[in-house]
């Protein structure tokens, strides 16, 4: 199933109306697979405004519904003559109603509980009815243009011979100049005719046929060519129409796809230096007031022995913060100057997680997270210790930082070769469109005002996971949790 037609994109649409937002979400997945868009409306009064704008290949709809009920919408649909013939299916769990669903208007009806690919059948059919109607009345509209064309062209066909004795002329003067030239025409902006030069420019046959907006000032256009998009600013001067001819600019061409991109990396590194400047600024400063608050406190003498360990906690647990993010910055150091090394040896994965949990538990306990480990009781693999002890440490801090104080489960297992570990939380979430990105270097998916960091710490750790030859993953949902697993080979 395709909604692309020749001579462009119709993305065909579908309709589902439902009260209940389970039931849309459930029908959205079971049609998903068709690659066609899907709207959803829960009540037929919003059924009837997205009919008011949108046409559909066909409608799935709810017979029970609150208010507007699936005949009554139905039969406001056939009254339309917008939607007059778009086919309905109906949804019902009450097979007594199917005689009276085809009084409304439908052509088809779904007994729920339905099965996936009877639905999917059902609305494939519609689909493709759709689909080929466009296709005719597409063809019926080129059929019409190449009339019109034809019937212009007899009536130029006397002046037709002159003039392309006179372009062939020209274009042989033009073919032979090593400066990329391009004949457009002055109101639809087609190319009329490109020299040799542009040609090779491009990297073999010129696209066809290209558009250029060009008004007499230097103008970029991005092209398609056989090395990939490139960009070319166009500069000219235009022909006036005269002797036959229409009104035509000339236009050379330049390749400044390398200036773009050069430009496009110096403005993302001097955005990713002050974004990293004005975090380090702050990351580091934040763990020194308390630590000299501390320390100020540490030199008066009228201190009890409980009062100085809580003091000398407090400036330790500081210490560890500016101990990290200084170990981070050496790491981020050795990964892009290629200088991450890793040793090798026998590490039992279970026993560092474990190890990793105790020495975060004093963190976990302050913010109300507990930390649960299952799974395997020794996962035993061939892996730097000191890595896999960062690996561990980073996911759990997350856990820790993003997980709202509720439980965090962490699940080591092994199969097929491969070592799991599996972090789950249950906070804040990520978004997808910030899954992929968080990954990177300096980013995150939260502001840096709620939460603190650099943002290497999945980025460090997606480096040492790819350089032991594995992957990391993340599963989240915004508000659910997140999932971050890591699968390495033993």
């Amino acid at each position: 199933m395709t909604s692309e037609f020749e001579g462009g994109v119709t993305p065909s649409s579908i309709l589902l109306v439902d009260d209940d937002p389970a039931n849309l979400l459930a029908l959205e997945a079971v049609l998903e697979p068709l690659g066609q868009r899907i709207m959803k409306a829960r009540s037929g009064e919003g059924a009837l405004r997205l009919l008011l704008e949108h046409d559909f290949a066909v409608i799935l709809l709810d017979l029970r519904m609150p208010g507007m009920d699936g005949l009554e919408t139905a039969a406001a649909i056939k009254q339309r003559a917008k939607s007059r013939h778009t086919p309905i299916i109906f949804l019902t769990a009450e097979t007594s109603l199917r005689l009276k669903s085809y009084e409304y208007g439908a052509v088809d009806y779904v007994v729920k509980p339905y099965e996936p690919a009877i639905v999917r059948s059902k609305v494939s059919v519609f689909v493709e009815l759709y689909e080929r109607g466009q296709r005719i009345l597409q063809q019926e509209a080129r059929l019409r243009q190449k009339e019109i064309e034809a019937l212009q062209l007899q009536t130029r066909e006397s002046r037709r011979v002159d003039q392309e004795q006179q372009r062939l002329w020209l274009e042989t003067i033009l073919d032979l100049m090593p400066t990329p030239l391009l004949f457009v025409h002055a109101e639809t902006g087609r190319v009329h005719f490109a020299n040799r030069a542009s040609h090779e420019l491009v990297g073999g046959k010129l696209p066809a046929p290209p558009e250029i907006a060009y008004d007499g000032t230097p103008h970029e256009l991005t092209w398609q060519t056989n090395d990939g998009m490139r960009t070319f600013v166009a500069t000219g001067a235009e022909i006036p129409q005269g002797y036959g001819h229409e009104a035509m600019r000339i236009v050379s061409l330049v390749d400044v796809t390398r200036l773009k991109q050069v430009e496009a990396e110096l403005q993302n590194a001097v955005r990713i230096r002050d974004d990293f400047l004005s975090i380090a600024s702050h990351e580091l400063h934040t763990p020194l007031t308390p630590l000299k608050l501390q320390i100020e406190r540490l030199q008066r003498r009228e201190q009890t022995p409980t009062q100085l360990q809580e003091k000398l906690a407090v400036v330790g647990r500081q210490v560890d913060r500016l101990s990290n993010l200084v170990r981070q910055l050496l790491d981020v150091s050795r990964i892009t100057g290629g200088r991450l090394r890793l040793t090798p040896e026998e590490v039992d994965l279970t026993a560092v997680v474990r190890d990793t949990a105790d020495a975060l538990s004093s963190e976990s306990r302050q913010s109300g997270s507990v930390i649960d480990i299952r799974g395997e009781d020794s996962v035993v693999g061939h892996w730097d210790p000191t890595r896999i002890e960062q690996i561990t440490s980073n996911l759990l801090s997350n856990a820790i930082k993003y997980g709202q104080g509720k439980p965090i489960l962490v699940q080591v297992s092994h199969d097929n070769g491969n070592a799991r570990l599996s972090v789950h939380d249950q906070g804040i979430g990520i978004a997808p469109e910030q899954q992929a990105r968080i990954f990177d270097r300096f980013e995150r998916a939260v502001s840096v005002r709620h939460y603190g960091g650099f943002g290497l710490g999945l980025w460090i750790v997606r480096q040492i996971v790819e350089a032991s030859g594995g992957q990391v993953t993340v599963e989240s949902q915004v508000g659910h949790g997140s999932t971050f697993t890591v699968e390495l080979p033993r």
